[in-house]
C-alpha cells in the first residue's frame, strides 16, 4: 500500500513536471514564433511565381546533367514544397484565430524549401557531374540571399531558411575529393556570407527600429497635438491643467486659465469655406502664441475653441497686458486666396484658486466669464466675477 501511495505521488510530481515543461515551451513558441514571421511570409509571397519558374529551370539542368529520373523527383519535391509554402503565406493572412499553429506550419515548409535547393549539389556530386562545385556555391549562395532579403525580420524563420543552405555550404568541402582543392575557398566565402549576413541584419534591423520610432513619434504627437495648428490639444491641455493645479495647491502659487472663442467663426466658413475657416484658425494659433510669454501653453480645444494658461499669475496686470495683446493682434486683416478676412475673439479668465481650485470649478468660471465676454459686445475679456481683480 506505501508503495503504491509513493508511486501515484511520483506520478503526479511527473505530471505536473511535464505540465510545466510543456507550459514553458507553449510561452517560449508565443515569444518567438511572432507576427514577424507574417511580415516575411508576406514579402516572400511576392516572388512565389518566380521561384517556381526557376524551380522549372532546375529541373531541366538536373535532367540536362544527370538523369531525366532523378530531375523530375527533385521537380516534384522542389514544386510540392513551394506550393505548400505558397499556401501556408496565404493561409497565415486568413487565420487570426490559431497564429502560432500556422506560423509553425509555414517554418515547416520554410525548411522543406531550403532542403530541396541545398539537396540539389547533393544530386551532382552523387552523380560525380564535373564542376558541381561551383554549381552548388551558386545554388546555395542564392538561397542565402534570400533568407537574408525575406528573413531578417524573424530570427526563427532566418535559422531555418538561412541555417540548412549554410551548413550544407560548410559540408560540402568534406563531401568529395574533387573539392579538396577549393576547401579553403568554400570555409572562407561561408565565414564572409556569415559576417555579411551579421552586418546586414543588423543594418536592416536598425533601419526598421528607426522606422518604427518614427512611426511612434508620430502616433505619440498627434496624441498630444492639434494636427492643423500644432498647438496642444484637448487631451495634452488637460493633462497640464491637472498636473499645475496639484503643483499650485502644493505650492501656494496662482495661474490663470483663459478660454477664448472666435467671435462669428461659423459666417467666415459658411461665406467663404472651410479651407478660409482652417487658414483662420492657422493664423489664430500663431497669433495666440506671439501674444503669451514662452512659458504659457497655447493649446485649440476643438472647432474654435482655444484656451492658454499663464503661469505665474501673482501680477494681475501682467494678465490685463497679455489679454489686451491677444485683442490687439487681431486687428489686422487675414488674407487667403486673395480674399480679407478680419476676426476677433472673446476671453474669459479665471484665476487659480479664487475662481476654483479643482480643474472643474476653475474651467466653469472661466467659462461663465466668456460667455459674459460675449454680452459684452464681443472682442473684449471679462473675469471670473468672484475674481478680486476685475
Amino acid at each position: 500500500m506505501l508503495n503504491l501511495y509513493f508511486l501515484l505521488l511520483f506520478f503526479m510530481h511527473t505530471s505536473s513536471f511535464h505540465q510545466h515543461v510543456l507550459s514553458r515551451v507553449q510561452q517560449l513558441i508565443a515569444e518567438h514564433i511572432d507576427a514577424t514571421i507574417d511580415t516575411a511570409a508576406r514579402e516572400g509571397q511576392k516572388i512565389a511565381p518566380v521561384r517556381i519558374v526557376v524551380v522549372l529551370l532546375a529541373g531541366l539542368l538536373l535532367a540536362a546533367n544527370i538523369d531525366e529520373r532523378s530531375a523530375a523527383l527533385w521537380v516534384i519535391f522542389g514544386l510540392s514544397s513551394e506550393i505548400a509554402s505558397y499556401r501556408v503565406r496565404v493561409a497565415l493572412g486568413h487565420d487570426p484565430v490559431h497564429p502560432v499553429r500556422t506560423r509553425l506550419l509555414y517554418l515547416l515548409t520554410a525548411a522543406l524549401v531550403s532542403l530541396a535547393w541545398s539537396g540539389m549539389p547533393l544530386l551532382y556530386w552523387i552523380n560525380h557531374v564535373p564542376g558541381f562545385e561551383a554549381v552548388s556555391v551558386l545554388i546555395l549562395t542564392a538561397q542565402l540571399i534570400h533568407a537574408q532579403a525575406f528573413t531578417y525580420r524573424s530570427i526563427p524563420l532566418l535559422l531555418v531558411v538561412g541555417g540548412i543552405p549554410s551548413t550544407m555550404l560548410l559540408a560540402l568541402p568534406w563531401l568529395g575529393e574533387t573539392f579538396a582543392s577549393v576547401h579553403f575557398f568554400t570555409v572562407a566565402f561561408a565565414v564572409l556570407l556569415a559576417l555579411g549576413y551579421v552586418i546586414a541584419s543588423v543594418h536592416a534591423n536598425r533601419r526598421t527600429a528607426q522606422t518604427l520610432r518614427a512611426a511612434q513619434d508620430e502616433l505619440e504627437y498627434f496624441a498630444f497635438y492639434d494636427a492643423l495648428t500644432s498647438l496642444a490639444n484637448r487631451r495634452m491641455f488637460i493633462e497640464h491643467l491637472r498636473r499645475l493645479i496639484s503643483l499650485s495647491g502644493q505650492y501656494g502659487t496662482r495661474f490663470a486659465l483663459l478660454l477664448i472663442d472666435l467671435d462669428r467663426f461659423k459666417e467666415i466658413n459658411d461665406t467663404l469655406g472651410h479651407d478660409a475657416g482652417d487658414a483662420l484658425l492657422v493664423e489664430i494659433g500663431a497669433r495666440l502664441r506671439r501674444a503669451v510669454r514662452a512659458n504659457d501653453q497655447v493649446a485649440r480645444l476643438g472647432g474654435d475653441e482655444f484656451a492658454i494658461i499663464l503661469q505665474d499669475a501673482d501680477n494681475t496686470d501682467e494678465i490685463k497686458r497679455i489679454c489686451r495683446r491677444i485683442a490687439d493682434s487681431f486687428t489686422a486683416e487675414i488674407q487667403f486666396n486673395g480674399k480679407r478676412m478680419t476676426a476677433s475673439t472673446s476671453v474669459g479668465v479665471a484665476v487659480f484658486p479664487e475662481n476654483g481650485d479643482q480643474e472643474d470649478s476653475l474651467y466653469k468660471s472661466a467659462d461663465v466669464a466668456l460667455y459674459e465676454a460675449k454680452r459684452g459686445g464681443r472682442n473684449t475679456w471679462r473675469y471670473s466675477a468672484a475674481n478680486l481683480i476685475g
